[in-house]
């Protein structure tokens, strides 16, 4: 059994040093040949230095390194599915390059995906640890996010449990595919929404309209590392705004809303803001991030209707 563990990286080595620190301690299955491929979205590759520190701590595996010129994270994630399938690899992993796995990820994703026959299995992506120097509104955002995202786990816990395959999105944030149904059904992330965001999005909804069984295990996590600058209201406005809008302006997505229904959409945020902001005195502050959130929400929906995509995502944060 071959395992390719894949990454897609820009601009951020440090976080990609934790990244491979965290695979070095990581436990195998057993029987399983692993390496990993990691592809810089750039036009050369400019972390080399962080990977030859890290082959020591990775070996025996071998890291397979190369560049993606072309600016947007499918082309980067299509260059590692590449990498996958011409080393013959039977699983491709992906986590992204600001996260870090848990001692068990691995051992617990294949476990998940072997004992049911799926063909794509996901996990939970949580906070384990607050930046140094974080203070006043910046704590209490980092515990806004943290409450966020374990909350978004026990809810995809349940929903799994009741409904089974198929119930849950797959991202790539925590994401292990079986190789041969992407090797039978030609598979990709679709590169025509280039430097956007949705593309893990479209490929487990295809995954799923090709026959195609998806699960998920609260058993396998990782951690996303939350850098300083993007414990700030504007941060979490931009990226409610511009993941919206994304989503929504989308016009090959076969159930995208009427141009009405978006504005509509975008009025009825407006409760939801309100109630969040009214109760921040109950919540020790948190349900800010919330209303900041949904701010961005009610814009992002404004800005499809308009046909306006996004950008926030050609900006990089934790550099």
């Amino acid at each position: 059994m071959k395992i390719c563990i894949g990454t897609i990286t820009r601009n951020r080595p440090e976080m990609l040093r934790a990244l491979l620190k965290s695979y070095s301690t990581m436990a195998l299955p057993r029987d399983a040949q692993v390496f990993f491929a990691v592809v810089e979205n750039n036009a050369t590759v400019t972390v080399e230095p962080v990977i030859e520190a890290a082959r020591p701590l990775l070996a025996p595996a071998d890291i397979i390194v190369a560049a993606e010129p072309r600016p947007g994270i499918p082309f980067a994630r299509n260059a590692v599915l590449d990498i996958a399938l011409a080393q013959g690899a039977d699983f491709l992993t992906f986590v992204d390059d600001d996260e870090q796995v848990d001692a068990n990820w691995l051992v617990n994703l294949l476990k998940k995906i072997q004992a049911q026959e799926f063909d794509l299995v996901g996990g939970p992506v949580l906070i384990r640890e607050m930046p140094n120097g974080a203070a006043g509104l910046q704590k209490i955002i980092w515990k806004a996010l943290k409450r966020r995202d374990e909350h978004v786990a026990r809810k995809a816990l349940k929903r799994f449990s009741r409904r089974g395959a198929n119930s849950v999105n797959i991202s790539t944030a925590n994401w292990l595919g079986r190789l041969d149904f992407f090797r039978r059904t030609g598979l990709r992330f679709d590169d025509n929404i280039g430097a956007g965001s949705g593309s893990d999005r479209r490929l487990y909804k295809e995954l799923v309209r090709l026959g195609g069984k998806a699960g998920w295990t609260i058993d396998a996590p990782v951690f996303d590392t939350v850098p300083l600058s993007r414990l700030t209201l504007a941060y979490q406005f931009a990226r409610g705004r511009d993941h919206t809008a994304y989503l929504f302006a989308d016009k090959s997505r076969a159930d995208l809303p009427s141009r009405p229904a978006l504005l509509l959409k975008a009025i009825g945020r407006l409760p939801r803001i309100a109630f969040s902001v009214a109760a921040i005195p109950f919540t020790g502050g948190t349900s800010i991030m919330m209303a900041a959130r949904l701010a961005g929400d009610m814009v992002g929906f404004i800005d499809a209707f308009r046909g306006v995509h996004g950008s926030h995502y050609k900006n990089v944060t934790g550099q």
